[in-house]
């Protein structure tokens, strides 16, 4: 009985465990042009005006320039009237995503937005990272629409150390226990 029960403990760790692991695989955007020099072709220049910046509740002022990098990807390029520090907000398409892939993009700070029509783009989901560059005097900037924001919650890596180290924790308990019970059988003997 004591041995089935270890057995079973020890294939249950080892189970976990490979789950763990798979869960390690990260999902590697694609990279984008810098706001510095954008490249793509541009799809929207507002010289002023209020915006929106995804993954934010703000609202900003000033200038606002969105670049089609690829048919997956988009540069939105926001200069405040003020300052010379601007948001540079890169989109990627997510049409279709699991939801390990997705909790891998948030986990690397990616916001999720559900509907990308909100912002002026196709009606599909994607997700958007910003990020700060400086702008040129006389700013760049663009115009994915949206002066609200769907953007999704992320956690932090914590929660796969969590699960790594539970599945370490489950096997060391299984191996001390299947350990305990041989020696208990040898001694037996």
């Amino acid at each position: 009985m004591k041995r089935k029960f270890a057995v079973t403990t020890l294939l249950s760790a080892i189970l976990l465990f490979s789950q763990a692991g798979n869960s390690l695989a990260v999902i590697t955007p694609p990279g984008f042009p810098s706001c510095v020099n954008p490249s793509g072709t541009q799809i929207a220049n507002y010289d002023s005006g209020l915006h929106g910046i995804a993954g934010t509740t703000s609202e900003y002022r000033g200038r606002d320039s969105v670049y089609q990098v690829t048919s997956e990807t988009l540069t939105q390029c926001f200069c405040p009237e003020s300052g010379d520090t601007g948001i540079q907000t890169n989109w990627l398409k997510v049409a279709s995503i699991s939801e390990e892939d997705l909790q891998d993009l948030k986990n690397q700070g990616w916001s999720y937005i559900p509907n990308g029509s909100l912002w002026g783009l196709d009606q599909v989901g994607y997700v958007a990272k910003n990020q700060e560059y400086a702008c040129r005097a006389g700013g760049t900037g663009g115009g994915v629409l949206g002066a609200s924001t769907l953007a999704g919650t992320g956690t932090t890596m914590a929660s796969k150390i969590a699960t790594i180290a539970g599945g370490v924790f489950l096997i060391g308990g299984a191996l001390s226990l299947f350990y305990v019970t041989i020696r208990r059988r040898n001694k037996n003997k």
